[in-house]
């Protein structure tokens, strides 16, 4: 098993992501800013959580 992510999922969770951003407006403050850097954190932390699942389950495999 391998620690793979569907490119199409990231890429759509990324254009989210970028979507909250407009640097138009950006000059009336840091707010869209604030919103893009919170999902880009929460799409990490799936990442992250994700790699452990497929961690564990790779263990769970070899030891039985």
């Amino acid at each position: 098993m391998y620690d793979t992510v569907s490119l199409p999922y990231i890429i759509e969770r990324l254009d989210g992501a970028i979507k909250k951003f407009t640097p138009d407006e950006h000059e009336k403050g840091i707010g869209d800013a604030w919103y893009m850097h919170e999902e880009l954190q929460e799409l990490r932390h799936e990442l992250i959580y994700n790699m452990g699942v497929n961690s564990f389950n790779r263990k769970k495999e070899t030891s039985t």
